[in-house]
């Protein structure tokens, strides 16, 4: 009876445990998974400020496999997807969840859509972001109250995201990124991995891919992609490149074959692979070319930032055309840039905020690759081999009142073998100048850049009549006829050059004089015949220097003032019968100069004066033509310092000297005087310690002060000359004129102005 009774009650506890299992089944088959759905439409806001839709949530109780169907994630306030996709499947180890442990088989995200908007600093996800901070901290002094939990074990097994895409937006660029058919695919992630590696895979929507494999330690922040790259176009990222310089188009195809390795957290890198970039176009608004490239081609045996190591086999650029003008305010390249003094306050304050900025990652990759380079790269590089094959430059000068073409075609340019222990990268040059032309010669680049250069360069063969708008230009004569050789030894150190030329004319032949818009013409026939040598040709030397760091310095310009001031030495060589005749210094019959900001006679410019009074005298058909040459800015910074000085002087309570003028004592006062710069920082409303003294004295007199101040000077210097010559030395006003040549080129190069001395023949 007793053994009936426990079958009995055996059964019964069988039955309600079946029964009760049973019910946790539906439930969780049929209840659950609709409350899960509700529980998160009803809390999304709260957590993530987005409203969440999910068509369906669906769990087997049997294999625990979830599946979650069309989730849509809302931007804030709007219809936009944030996130978004088609399938999350999870398939649990039931053993495992009661174990406290999450195992999964199978976890597959498919058709999953991501959007990144960024306006500014700020990105779509950064409230997102914020709240996780929060919680952090909250949990993080909760933490600090309670005991230590354990830790969170997981098994993540078959993590596979496909069919997938990603659009990245800047608002304020308007640009757009798109990346689809991604697919990412990690075999096993546990709890206790410190490495973290997945396989990657991108598309671009008209066919270029990305495939690699990513490997990043949790621990340390090392990290290493090894990737292939197929016809990337670069056309979708015009938008970064035209915030900085205007085009219609930008263009380009980048493959490559890479690995690279690095960390996070450092601004360290190490590569090697290779690079390939093909048919790259800049073209300007104007549907010019500006720069296109056939194919870059970058060969990497090593490179290694922290180690200061980068070497490389091949450096290959081939079938590259570069279009250079010159324009009346500038160049074909200023011309398209866009306004940088924004980008430039706005990097400084990311500098400071580096922690609290956020960048795009091509913004991010830029600033890392600078950053890299700007130290090292010049420095410790090595190749095999850099070539330019097949490069063309095309230059135009349109400043001139007949346009100028220059075109180098077949231009090969080819180093080998450089070394870190080579001071100096030998590239060898050779091609034509205007299918005519032969070029060859070296250049030497520094590994500090190329603000250290050697040049040894020769053209052989050039026709003369390509530079006509040149001659009109100087010298009011075009070149008709003449073939010239010409030579280039230079040396370029600190950025500043200097250059020995030598030209080689032979049967040159003029046009007659024509007019010219700038007014300067020479009597060209008479240079030439007088440079002749018995051969009938013309041998010259030009020697030039200067800062090619200078935007105002451009050598072409350099060369031909050169040239003309040789002509002008030819054409003005009866200066020398006359010196030899009278015995007097040579350099008294060409210039008069004056002190900046000078308002007197003073010995200085009456010698002169009175070997001109001579000359004339003994020379009655002869006149001369005064030409006033001033630098503007020098006078400015002279008078503003000056009256500064005064200034200080009178109000100080320094001990003056009665006997000598005060202005005197002004000028002799030392700009670098400490109670001077004292006074200059306390009178001077916007004082700037970033700009010169002679700057911050032109703001404390002010513009239009100073600009009254220099007309007087001028006026009252023209009278000086004028009065002194008629006046004092009987010189009838026919015998000489007074030109203001401030406007002139020639007057851009004075540092204190002059009254320029040229002979000419009473009309």
């Amino acid at each position: 009876m007793l053994a009936k009774l426990k079958s009995i009650l055996l059964v019964k506890i069988l039955i309600a445990i079946v029964s009760v299992f049973s019910i946790l089944i539906l439930i969780i088959w049929l209840v659950l998974p609709g409350q899960l759905k509700s529980y998160i439409e009803k809390n999304d806001k709260s957590w993530i400020n987005r409203e969440v839709s999910i068509d369906k949530i669906s769990i087997n109780p049997f294999t625990l496999n979830v599946n979650i169907n069309d989730v849509t994630v809302k931007e804030p306030n709007t219809v936009d997807n944030f996130i978004a996709f088609d399938n999350l499947t999870i398939n649990f180890d039931f053993w495992a969840l009661l174990q406290s442990k999450i195992n999964t088989q199978e976890i597959t995200i498919t058709n999953l859509f991501g959007s990144v908007i960024q306006n500014g600093n700020q990105f779509n996800f950064s409230d997102i972001l914020s709240r996780g901070k929060e919680k952090s901290t909250e949990e993080k002094t909760q933490n600090n109250v309670n005991e230590p939990s354990d830790p969170f074990v997981f098994n993540l097994c078959n993590i596979t995201i496909l069919k997938s895409s990603l659009q990245y937006v800047d608002t304020q660029l308007g640009s757009k990124i798109i990346l689809d058919s991604i697919k990412i695919k990690d075999q096993v992630f546990k709890s206790t991995d410190i490495v973290f590696d997945a396989d990657l895979e991108l598309h671009q929507p008209d066919g270029g891919w990305i495939k690699g494999v990513v490997t990043y330690h949790l621990k340390n922040s090392n990290y290493t992609i090894k990737t292939q790259v197929e016809t990337w176009k670069l056309s979708p990222f015009k938008d970064y490149v035209t915030s900085v310089i205007r085009l219609s188009e930008f263009d380009g195809a980048l493959n490559a074959d890479i690995e690279l390795a690095g960390n996070t957290s450092k601004n360290t890198i190490k590569s090697s692979g290779q690079i390939t970039v093909s048919d790259f176009k800049l073209i300007d608004p104007e549907k010019k070319p500006l720069v296109t490239v056939g194919k870059f081609f970058v060969d990497i045996t090593k490179v290694d930032s922290q180690a200061n190591i980068y070497d490389f086999k091949d450096i290959l650029v081939d079938n590259s055309k570069i279009a250079f003008e010159y324009l009346p305010n500038g160049d074909n390249f200023t011309k398209w840039l866009m306004n940088t003094n924004t980008t430039s306050q706005v990097s400084s304050e990311k500098e400071n905020t580096t922690s609290d900025y956020y960048v795009s990652p091509f913004e991010m990759l830029s600033i890392y690759i600078y950053d890299m380079t700007k130290e090292y790269i010049f420095k410790s590089y090595t190749a095999e081999k850099i070539a330019f094959t097949n490069f063309n430059l095309k230059f135009y000068d349109y400043t001139l009142e007949d346009p100028f073409h220059m075109d180098l075609d077949n231009i090969a340019i080819k180093a080998e073998n450089i070394k870190p222990n080579n001071q100096f990268a030998k590239f060898n040059i050779h091609g034509k100048m205007n299918s005519t032309a032969l070029i060859d010669g070296d250049i030497s680049v520094s590994r500090q850049g190329v603000e250290n250069m050697e040049i040894d360069v020769s053209v052989k063969g050039l026709f003369l009549n390509r530079f006509s708008p040149y001659g009109r230009e100087y010298t009011a004569h075009r070149f008709m006829e003449g073939i010239s050789s010409f030579s280039n030894k230079s040396v370029i150190k600190d950025s500043y050059l200097t250059s020995t030329n030598t030209l080689h004319i032979e049967n040159i032949k003029l046009s007659k004089k024509n007019k010219t818009r700038s007014g300067s013409s020479l009597p060209m026939r008479l240079a030439v015949a007088l440079m002749k040598d018995s051969k009938g040709n013309i041998d010259l030397e030009i020697p030039i220097e200067g800062p090619i760091n200078d935007p105002k310095y451009k050598f072409g310009k350099v060369v031909w003032q050169v040239v003309k001031n040789l002509f002008t030495k030819m054409i003005t060589s009866p200066i020398k019968s006359l010196s030899n005749m009278f015995k007097i210094d040579e350099k008294d019959l060409k210039n008069i100069y004056f002190d900046n900001g000078q308002i007197g006679l003073s010995p200085l410019q009456k010698k002169p004066l009175n070997t001109m009074v001579k000359v004339l005298n003994k020379k009655p058909t002869l006149k001369i033509t005064l030409n006033h040459l001033y630098n503007t800015e020098y006078e400015f910074d002279a008078i503003a310092l000056k009256s500064a000085k005064l200034s200080y002087l009178k109000q100080s309570n320094l001990t003056l000297d009665e006997n000598i003028p005060l202005g005197k004592q002004a000028f002799d006062l030392p700009t670098s005087d400490p109670g001077f710069l004292a006074y200059l920082k306390k009178t001077t409303i916007n004082y700037d310690e970033t700009i010169s003294v002679p700057e911050n004295a032109r703001r404390l007199i002010g513009a239009e002060v100073l600009k009254e101040k220099l007309k007087n000077i001028k006026l009252k210097q023209k009278e000086l000359v004028k009065n002194y010559l008629i006046t004092e030395k009987g010189i009838p006003e026919n015998r000489f004129t007074i030109k203001d040549g401030a406007t002139t080129e020639a007057a851009l190069n004075q540092t204190r102005p002059k009254f320029e001395v040229t002979f000419g023949v009473v009309e």
